[in-house]
This record gives C-alpha cells, sequence and structure tokens, in this order.
C-alpha cells in the first residue's frame, strides 16, 4: 500500500500524483470509479463492460475478431447490442 498526500482544489479537484497513477493503473483519460463512504474516498480503474460481462454473450462471427467490444456496446441501444450478440 502505498500513501500520499494531496490538496483539494476550490472547484473539487483533487491532483493525483503520477507515481499513484501508475501504482493504481490508472492511464490519462482512464474512467475511473468513485466510491464514497463516511470518512473515506476510494478511486480505482472502472473495468470494462466487456471484462464485467465475460462470457455473457456469444458473438456473431463477424464480431468475433473485435478487440474493443465496449465501443461497439456503448455505440448502439440495448435492442440492437441484444440482436447483434445473439
Amino acid at each position: 500500500m502505498y500513501i500520499d498526500t494531496a490538496i483539494v482544489d476550490s472547484q473539487g479537484r483533487v491532483y493525483l500524483k503520477e507515481n499513484i497513477r501508475k501504482k493504481a493503473g490508472i492511464k490519462t483519460n482512464s474512467v475511473v470509479e468513485i466510491i464514497a463512504e463516511p470518512g473515506q474516498i476510494i478511486i480505482r480503474p472502472k473495468k470494462p463492460i466487456s471484462e464485467e460481462l465475460r462470457g455473457v454473450f456469444k458473438l456473431k462471427k463477424k464480431y468475433r475478431d473485435i478487440r474493443d467490444i465496449d465501443a461497439l456496446i456503448s455505440s448502439i441501444s440495448i435492442e440492437e447490442l441484444k440482436s447483434e450478440l445473439e
């Protein structure tokens, strides 16, 4: 575990130092989850949808080579997604 300090600016922003971002696996433009509980805040990288739902859908042949299923999932409606993945 690595512990460091940061300052919250007037707009509520916190700057995460490079060594903290590297340790947590947070890269530029990463999506993060923020979990707030009394007395603490947890910031962690958000797992891609495709990783969380791995094995739930069977892909059609035309999608088997797609590396970024998240882009496909976020670009179409749920109804379109169901028909494309069934």
